[in-house]
């Protein structure tokens, strides 16, 4: 039975920050295909602007390193997609790319300037210009993770920028400041794309996580930590409609606390409070998962069971009735307990049906002297059911 969210226990901080991490590496998987296909076209230009002036052996190895690049990134990706991690899953698939992002980078921010260096200051240049274009890209990509985005952009612009700076030739220098620059600017455009689309994410989180909470606060009595009625009642009716498609028996409880009113006005609402928790902890610790357990009124529970027979659910409610009756509850004027009347609704009924003979049998329970269990002469009248037929464990 799911119990009301104690955020004094639950610090999701740790938990939130991990599933932001695994939505901006899924989004870089998403957003990359694009960038290989541009690095590919960008390879091709650059190869048909040097093809007649470059060294070929160079220049087809570095088309080579391009496309290697290009094939590495490929078959993480055809793994990547084959896999379909999900949630924080995908966070082991961050390494492999950022292994395969420096690879590629590695390839324009050193090949590129290896290639060219003895070329003239025009191709040069216009080798330079590709290699920002490349930084820049990288940039919008791979913004999604600050982390990669400023590791392309580096890798890619650093080693050319420095080899101009190195050449000693005023243009050439020139061009490099204008690296630096860019460079410069490239670096605060990836703080605040990052941390735009970080807190946009971690708004969303938020808002999300807020309103499951609300939800779950919704379905839950605040006391006890079961399902209130309307939840009781929709998850209920589900179970039983499942029991009766399926041919399954299934059984419901009304169990009623006795002279509960007396509790309140001798001891106060605070012992009657403490009586109703006690009361909801045993049914979560005697019920099994499958079965729906709700507390329908002030001192008025009602429980669902799935795959039981009548003698089972017979079994099930004497043995809450004993258990409660053995419940001692410290109050300060002393310790105090009480009993229980439970009232078995059983047969192939729709949900209202069984709660209407359950409630019929509880108040015969009641009328009988209390602490005790009845059934529903609906439920006796067809007998006790399939008997052959085990009830689950919890």
């Amino acid at each position: 039975m799911r119990e009301a969210p104690d955020e004094s226990v639950v610090d999701p901080g740790a938990e939130s920050h991990r599933a932001i991490e695994a939505e901006l590496v899924a989004l870089l998987y998403r957003q990359t295909p694009h960038a290989m296909a541009f690095s590919l076209m960008a390879a091709a230009v650059v190869a048909n602007a040097l093809w007649h002036t470059a060294p070929r052996a160079p220049l087809l190895g570095w088309c080579a390193l391009v496309v290697l690049a290009f094939l590495a990134r490929l078959w993480l990706f055809v793994r990547h997609a084959h896999a379909k991690p999900r949630g924080t899953a995908v966070l082991r698939w961050q390494r492999p790319y950022l292994a395969t992002l420096v690879f590629a980078s590695l390839v324009w921010g050193v090949g590129m300037p290896w290639l060219v260096a003895n070329e003239t200051p025009v191709h040069q240049a216009m080798a330079y210009v590709f290699i920002v274009g490349m930084a820049g890209s990288a940039l919008t990509t791979y913004s999604a993770l600050r982390r990669a985005a400023l590791t392309a952009f580096f890798v890619t612009l650093a080693p050319a920028t420095l080899w101009l700076f190195a050449t000693g030739e005023l243009i050439a220098m020139s061009m490099a400041v204008g690296g630096l620059l860019f460079a410069i600017g490239g670096t605060r455009a990836t703080h605040v794309l990052s941390a735009s689309l970080r807190n946009n994410i971690r708004l969303r989180h938020e808002l999300e996580r807020a309103t499951r909470i609300a939800e779950e606060v919704a379905r839950t009595d605040d006391l006890t930590g079961l399902y209130n009625r309307r939840a009781f009642t929709e998850l209920g009716s589900a179970a039983v409609d499942y029991c009766l498609r399926h041919g399954l028996p299934v059984g419901l409880l009304l169990l009623d606390l006795d002279r509960f009113k007396a509790i309140n006005d001798t001891l106060g609402h605070a012992a009657g409070d403490a009586a109703l928790k006690a009361f909801g902890a045993l049914l979560k610790q005697s019920l099994r998962g499958s079965d729906v357990c709700g507390r329908i009124g002030g001192e008025e529970f009602a429980v669902v069971l799935p795959h039981t027979t009548l003698e089972q659910a017979l079994i099930v409610a004497e043995k809450l009735r004993l258990a409660c009756a053995r419940l001692a509850i410290d109050a300060p004027e002393g310790r105090f307990g009480f009993t229980v009347s439970i009232g078995v609704g059983h047969g192939p009924y729709d949900f209202e049906s069984l709660l209407q003979h359950a409630d019929a049998a509880m108040y015969e329970a009641k009328l009988g002297g209390r602490n005790r269990v009845e059934v529903s002469p609906m439920a006796l009248a067809i007998g006790h059911g399939t008997q052959h037929e085990a009830r689950p464990a919890a």
